[in-house]
């Protein structure tokens, strides 16, 4: 009887412990995380420096319409990255050739592109 009880009491008490310590975690733990400014940067730091994580994080940005924009408008405003794009639409045919093809049928942009292909014929 006495075991009964001291295994009772023991099993209430872990129940309370439990009960107690859940209602500390209260809330989405990865939300806590993620509002800590010093853990999010930890976070980061590490999606960051696996490259699987990061590949998956990236795919996720360019998916959306809203956060490929806000990547691709920070990307152009990052001086080394707007360069680097550049340059690889000047390596790739198909990209150059989409570049022009999309500034032809802006009004504002043709008149550019025209003007520089003339600079570049009357240089030949």
């Amino acid at each position: 009887m006495l075991n009964e009880r001291s295994r009772l009491i023991r099993t209430v008490a872990l129940a309370g412990l439990l009960i107690a310590l859940v209602a500390g975690c209260g809330g989405d733990p990865v939300q806590k995380m993620v509002n800590d400014p010093a853990t999010r940067a930890r976070l980061v730091d590490l999606m960051v420096q696996d490259p699987v994580i990061a590949e998956t994080l990236a795919t996720r940005l360019l998916g959306s319409g809203e956060s490929r924009t806000m990547l691709l408008n920070h990307a152009l405003a990052d001086g080394a990255s707007s360069q680097e794009m550049m340059l690889r639409v000047s390596k790739d045919p198909a990209f150059m050739s989409g570049a022009i093809g999309l500034g032809m049928q802006d009004p504002v942009m043709k008149d550019q592109l025209l003007t520089l292909l003339k600079g570049i014929q009357m240089a030949q």
